[in-house]
């Protein structure tokens, strides 16, 4: 069906797209969708919506989409009713984007209530933690799969991180636990942020590799 809609209005070769999700404002549903319609217009932005359940769905791509997409869902904020709204990631067609609305998108509106000071709007990836902590089996994968990153670059990072994150964030207290000097902390730490795209010294990323740890040995074949 959105492929039809997306031919029909001549979308075929919008790319890349993006999903983002939020509440729908008091209004008509058909003045919601003309208003997001006019305001995506006037950003530059093409846009397909829908009204589903009280939620506002925006299917939105063009150039801006590949520059920055948080800024370019942005531009659309005016559009959709109080609470939060969740951007999924960028896909390379439209085909893509009912699986960027049901494994980002979704799965972050669902789980964004753990994170009340979260940002307007938000990233899907940025609330990789909540979303696996309320079930979403798609962030547990990613996590299980940050594990076994670390875990084959080797290098002790596992270990590196396990001790940083166990004392507190402490850099001296983990390298005594560590046996080696602080400079070799601060390398893997590094390190870590290089391999798999996430800081142990950034709290929130520390806290998704809190959980990627656990999941990652929970996975792990029973010796």
């Amino acid at each position: 069906m959105l492929n039809s809609r997306a031919a029909a209005l001549g979308w075929t070769d919008i790319a890349p797209v993006a999903v983002a999700i939020g509440g729908t404002p008091e209004a008509d549903a058909d003045e919601v969708l003309d208003s997001v319609t006019r305001a995506g217009r006037n950003a530059g932005i093409e846009i397909l919506a829908g009204v589903h359940g009280g939620r506002l769905v925006v299917v939105f791509g063009g150039s801006s989409v590949s520059e920055n997409v948080l800024k370019a869902a942005s531009a659309l904020l005016g559009e959709f009713g109080d609470g939060p709204v969740v951007v999924g990631h960028p896909v390379q067609d439209l085909g893509g984007a009912p699986a960027s609305a049901r494994a980002r998108a979704l799965a972050g509106i669902r789980a964004i209530p753990a994170w009340p000071t979260a940002p307007r709007p938000v990233a899907a990836a940025d609330l990789l933690p909540e979303r696996v902590l309320s079930g979403d089996e798609a962030a547990r994968r990613e996590l299980t799969s940050v594990y076994a990153e670390l875990e084959a670059a080797g290098g002790g990072l596992i270990d590196t991180l396990t001790a940083y994150l166990d004392t507190g964030g402490a850099l001296e207290a983990a390298s005594r636990v560590l046996f080696v000097h602080s400079n070799t902390v601060r390398y893997r730490l590094r390190r870590i942020g290089e391999v798999c795209g996430l800081s142990p010294t950034v709290p929130r990323d520390a806290f998704s590799l809190r959980l990627a740890l656990a999941f990652g040995r929970l996975d792990e074949p029973d010796l």
